[in-house]
């Protein structure tokens, strides 16, 4: 009887734990894609030219985001990220020749793409 409330016990605290392990799991796979999306870019990424059409507030306490879009082969791209840049300011962006999908500001990687490749 006490080895059968044992393993209730034991399967309650699996049940328990499990959700809590399960995000965390994805939480560190998060960090450590866009840890590699980063190194990547600094290995192998292209420096290109890129205009902010939007800001905005974003959170709780009101980080500032912008938006921006690049030309790669005649496709435009867009993505978001952090910033204090201006509606209508030139940033350079890092990309992936590869995958253009994949780009940072180049001043969140600290790259000076005048004397990146």
């Amino acid at each position: 009887m006490k080895e059968k409330r044992k393993e209730i016990k034991s399967m309650k605290n699996i049940y328990k734990w499990t959700p809590i392990i399960l995000l965390s799991g994805v939480i560190l796979a998060f960090a450590l894609k866009n840890t590699y999306y980063n190194i990547i870019l600094k290995k192998r990424g292209t420096c290109v030219k890129a205009k902010v059409f939007n800001v905005y507030r974003a959170g709780r306490k009101g980080t500032m985001n912008i938006e921006y879009e690049f030309k790669v082969n005649d496709i435009t791209y867009t993505n978001s990220d952090m910033g204090s840049d201006e509606v209508g300011d030139t940033i350079s962006v890092v990309y992936l020749p590869n995958d253009p999908t994949i780009n940072r500001p180049s001043n969140i990687l600290h790259i000076d793409c005048n004397n990146h490749k």
